[in-house]
């Protein structure tokens, strides 16, 4: 046989290939084939046992190793009739009581890192509903609060779990509450009486209630919230939080975690008389061959199921590890740093909490790209810096806060600004604020910097090519807007300066 030397090496790429993980009450693994970086993930959380306590849905393409081996945890439903909540993290219920029945909450469903259980993907389950309210749906990336129903007892029922905390618990009928009712990080909050918590990055909170002669009055828990490690997105793409529901035909049941990839073959060919057989893909255990999404190859689009018009993502969320954070002070990420230049443009949207400062005036480091900043005269004004993109931004401002005793309404639509300018060759960050902010009522601003009410930001960035002034890259891949939704005075997950 001639010497094998000089070897030449080309990468074409295969079929497309993808495999479904269904619930069955354990940890199931994934080892990544051979060549392959990147995988497309749909997933769905669990419910509860009644109509509406559904699991959130997430779509994302995530960034892998190949021979990496990741954890899969497929959530399953609540028990209406036991109040078991769902494996792996639903917040248990009442169970059935007389006339009554309280589901326990959804589990959720995650892609974990094996090797430290750190999470990389996870979408928040629905809460326990019960037949006299409906639960609260998991993970927009938010749960959704439990809703009264029937009972009209506001106070009886959970909240939707954040990205930074768990919802809180519902309380007694006597308005006593119980103390294993709120969500905490990783698990919804347990019921003594009423519906579970649903699953989550942080879990919802459980219901609670009571008896009123031969009468149960149950409140429904809340839904758990999705979350996505913003290290493992796969660059270049977005992250698409789904709220329960999404799936028509999902009306109760367990979640399920589809994972789709295209393998890379090698073809190897030496410069010699001899030349040696194609190596193909190497094979790999596939439950289904009919994939879901197709990707392609870094610098190709990638296309989801998923519309494009709902990205919600949380670039404020801290990385998630195998220890639990504290449930009453959620873990604080990395400080952003405004004075040293990041070292890639994010393609994410910035959606979560972020505080207010407390003195009334200063910068807020949301991400390393965007903040904010209160002045002495309470001038509210956003910052953002771009590098290899060009674009508008708009954003609006709307708060309701409590004036001598009287609900009022803030709003203000901040100054577009941006450049269209094109740059000539070289890429280099630079920062853009309007040329005035919004003025913010002095009351507003007091109870901003206490956390007693908060306000929203939102808006989008409009974003084109720098040296084209084009909504395409120049690998043609589209460029799609960057969105902002922030709610500013209500967390304490991002640090000051």
């Amino acid at each position: 046989m001639a010497a094998l030397i000089g070897w030449q090496t080309s990468f074409t790429n295969a079929a497309p290939a993808s495999q479904t993980f269904t619930a069955v009450g354990n940890e199931e693994y994934f080892t990544v084939p051979s060549g392959v970086t990147r995988l497309t993930v749909d997933m769905v959380a669990g419910s509860d046992s009644f109509c509406c306590g559904l699991g959130g849905r997430v779509f994302a393409d995530i960034s892998v190793t190949p021979g990496e081996v990741l954890k899969v945890l497929v959530g399953l439903p609540g028990d209406r009739f036991t109040g078991q909540g769902g494996w792996p993290d639903g917040g248990n219920g009442g169970g059935a009581r007389y006339n009554a029945n309280a589901s326990g909450g959804g589990g959720s469903t995650s892609i974990r890192n094996n090797s430290n259980d750190s999470i990389i993907l996870i979408a928040g389950a629905g809460g326990g509903g019960t037949n006299h309210s409906r639960a609260g749906e998991g993970g927009f990336p938010w749960g959704q609060d439990a809703s009264q129903g029937s009972i009209g007892k506001e106070y009886m029922h959970g909240r939707g779990a954040t990205q930074s905390e768990g919802g809180s618990g519902g309380c007694e009928l006597d308005r006593t509450c119980y103390s294993l009712a709120n969500g905490i990080f990783n698990h919804g909050g347990h019921a003594s009486i009423g519906g579970g918590g649903g699953g989550g990055y942080y879990g919802g909170g459980a219901g609670g209630g009571g008896v009123v002669g031969d009468y149960y009055e149950l409140g429904a828990g809340g839904g758990g919230s999705s979350w996505s490690d913003p290290v493992r997105v796969y660059p270049g793409t977005s992250v698409t939080f789904r709220p329960g529901g999404y799936l028509p035909d999902l009306y109760v049941g367990p979640g399920y975690v589809t994972l789709a990839w295209t393998a890379t073959a090698t073809t190897s060919t030496a410069p010699t008389t001899t030349t040696p057989a194609t190596t193909a893909a190497p094979s790999t255990t596939v439950a289904s061959t009919t994939s879901v999404a197709t990707t392609t190859t870094a610098a190709s689009t990638t296309t989801s199921p998923a519309p494009s018009s709902t990205i919600m993502t949380t670039t404020t969320q801290p990385s998630a590890t195998s220890t639990p954070p504290s449930t009453s002070t959620p873990a604080i990420p990395s400080t952003p740093s405004w004075t040293s230049t990041p070292e890639v443009e994010s393609e994410v949207s910035v959606t979560g909490v972020t505080p207010f400062p407390t003195s009334g005036a200063g910068t807020v480091q949301v991400t390393d790209e965007t903040g904010f900043v209160i002045t002495k005269a309470r001038a509210f004004i956003p910052k953002w810096r771009t590098r290899v993109y060009i674009g508008d931004f708009k954003f609006s401002l709307k708060a309701t806060y409590v004036e001598k005793k009287k609900k009022k309404t803030f709003s203000c639509v901040i100054p577009t600004f941006g450049t269209q300018k094109l740059q000539k060759t070289s890429f280099s960050w630079r920062w853009y604020q309007p040329s005035k902010g919004c003025v913010l009522p002095k009351e507003l601003v007091k109870q901003l910097a206490k956390r007693t009410t908060s306000m929203t930001l939102s808006g989008s960035f409009t974003r084109k090519w720098a040296t084209t002034g084009k909504k395409v890259r120049p690998d043609n891949s589209q460029i799609s807007t960057r969105k902002i939704n922030l709610r500013i005075g209500a967390s304490d997950t991002v640090t000051l300066s």
